[in-house]
């Protein structure tokens, strides 16, 4: 099939969009694919000028408009074209009457999210429309390290009690504890005076720990460190989701699963027995390299994408 000609639009300059620029870097191997980030232009006015370049897209890539466009540009029109278009949804849980508008007014044809279960929960009216897509990682950052695991436990993140029970929880209880570390999130309060864990330098700190504690927020779905933690070869001690399973994850062979009433216990269990860890540790590893990728991600996507113009035509 011939390659994709795809015009991203999205603002990548934006400091917090690492992840989602190596998407679209890997991308960019796989398809013809343009960036726009200009904000408030007229879609037509936008193709006429790609067109000029010799680039006239076969599939247009929304990234999410949420948090008032901060991470995409407004584009205007967008349901007046016939080019097939997607959207990318994350932070299901805001302007969830927004988003079905969105799909709505500008004749969305696909929507993808990194949750299945959540979205489901959440906009069960776009089930329809919805492809999972779930977060991948560059393995060129996200690996071990092969630095000295001289972190015992680590919790890295937001701990707000409203939003991260479980977190906050394991913050509470390890506070104190001999080979305990907590860094809060890079972009939370004001990080002067503190380092700051960011790319390169999160996964390192990451590839120190033995354990590593996370959860999928109040509402219950695979966040990003579910996929970070385990590629740096780190034992992932979280608490599950309905999402786990399909992505891979096994209670006891590539993760632990953990409740509130457990997880101190299953820590202090995992950090006494070195073998264990080390074997859970490593197959967590093996399962992110070989299925969470962005490589395999990107291929996923197009699949999905080439799979929706085939039944288009017919």
């Amino acid at each position: 099939m011939p390659r994709r000609k795809i015009l991203v639009l999205a603002k990548l300059n934006n400091k917090r969009f690492m992840h989602f620029r190596h998407f679209i870097t890997e991308l960019g191997k796989h398809a013809d694919v343009v960036i726009w980030d200009k904000d408030r232009w007229e879609i037509g006015r936008i193709l006429r000028i790609l067109k000029g370049r010799k680039f006239s897209p076969d599939f247009i890539f929304c990234y999410d408009f949420a948090y008032n466009y901060a991470l995409a540009p407004r584009v205007y029109g967008l349901g007046s074209i016939n080019i097939p278009k997607g959207v990318y949804y994350i932070d299901l849980q805001t302007q969830t009457e927004e988003r079905k508008k969105y799909v709505r007014e500008n004749k969305i044809d696909l929507v993808f999210s990194p949750t299945k279960d959540f979205f489901h929960r959440t906009l069960p009216e776009l089930k329809d429309k919805f492809r999972w897509l779930p977060f991948s990682n560059n393995p060129d950052i996200f690996k071990d390290w092969h630095l000295k695991k001289d972190i015992d436990f680590l919790l890295m993140g937001r701990s707000w009690s409203a939003w991260y029970p479980f977190r906050n929880l394991v913050l509470k209880k390890m506070t104190g504890l001999k080979g305990f570390v907590y860094h809060k999130h890079p972009y939370e309060g004001n990080p002067e005076g503190r380092k700051v864990y960011i790319g390169e330098e999160y996964a390192k700190e990451i590839n120190r720990a033995k354990i590593f504690f996370t959860c999928g927020t109040k509402f219950n779905y695979p966040v990003r460190k579910y996929f970070e933690v385990p590629a740096c070869n780190t034992l992932l001690i979280a608490k599950g989701n309905k999402d786990l399973k399909e992505l891979g994850f096994i209670n006891g062979q590539n993760f632990v699963e953990c409740t509130d009433d457990n997880f101190y216990d299953l820590a202090m269990y995992y950090l006494e027995n070195d073998k264990e860890r080390e074997r859970i540790a490593r197959n967590g590893y093996n399962l992110v390299h070989s299925r969470h990728t962005d490589r395999v991600r990107v291929k996923e996507f197009l699949d999905m994408i080439n799979g929706y113009s085939r039944n288009r035509r017919i």
